[in-house]
């Protein structure tokens, strides 16, 4: 059965407000943003002008199956502007039965699956500092997260508290702010941050980082992460 086709939606309409998209199996055209980070097999689009519905993300993941480009072949670069038509889907990773959370996502892989640029070199959307941010939900951190999903996002002078591992990983608290904390939501201004270079530093539990962070807000392992290639200068635990 081919999927429904919906038009004349945005990236927010698609992610909802919930954890699954409303519009899951339906086939959406000419989805527009920011191109903002790119993978081997998929990018991340940013819409650059929100709604004002603070419970909706405004960036998806595309889905490409192969290096991102467009119809036409042309590689995509951060800071294009493109348009993307494909299947809503809802990515799980990890085992399968795993209790993980979906990531909304755009699968333009198919025969009618379409990328075209549209214009490059455009700033990208400005990060949301988590640890300030107004976008902060009603209910559980989770839903803070959620409504961020995919999103450029940004921390500042966070301590590390759980060191570096073996997948450029490590552990920081917020030193402001604890988004959408209730009774019985633990530690949710505690956040993964991935550093997807080949040198991930080795930091240690103490360890301050002194700047600002900016990355992508993802999810896997049953975690949301901040993933990001840079960071910021250390000041090491004494």
């Amino acid at each position: 059965m081919l999927p429904v086709r919906a038009d004349r939606v945005t990236i927010s309409n698609i992610q909802g407000t919930s954890y699954v998209s409303p519009y899951l199996g339906q086939f959406v055209t000419d989805i527009e943003g920011i191109v903002t980070k790119i993978d081997s097999d998929r990018f991340y689009l940013q819409n650059p002008n929100p709604d004002d519905n603070i419970a909706t993300s405004e960036a998806i993941v595309v889905y490409t199956k192969e290096f991102p480009r467009t119809s036409l072949g042309e590689p995509i670069a951060i800071g294009d502007r493109v348009s993307a038509s494909g299947t809503v889907n809802e990515y799980i990773s990890g085992a399968e039965g795993s209790n993980n959370l979906s990531q909304t996502e755009i699968d333009v892989s198919g025969n009618d699956g379409a990328v075209v640029k549209l214009s490059g070199n455009n700033p990208l959307p400005d990060a949301i500092a988590l640890s300030k941010s107004d976008r902060t939900p009603p209910d559980r951190a989770i839903d803070f997260y959620e409504s961020l999903e995919s999103m450029r996002v940004k921390i500042e002078d966070a301590t590390v508290i759980n060191p570096t591992n073996r997948y450029g990983e490590f552990i920081v608290v917020l030193q402001e702010g604890k988004p959408g904390l209730s009774e019985g939501d633990l530690n949710p201004d505690r956040l993964f941050v991935k550093i997807e270079n080949s040198s991930p530093p080795k930091l240690q539990v103490g360890d301050r980082l002194q700047g600002t962070i900016v990355g992508i807000l993802g999810y896997d392992g049953g975690n949301y992460k901040l993933v990001t290639d840079t960071v910021p200068p250390v000041k090491p635990t004494s």
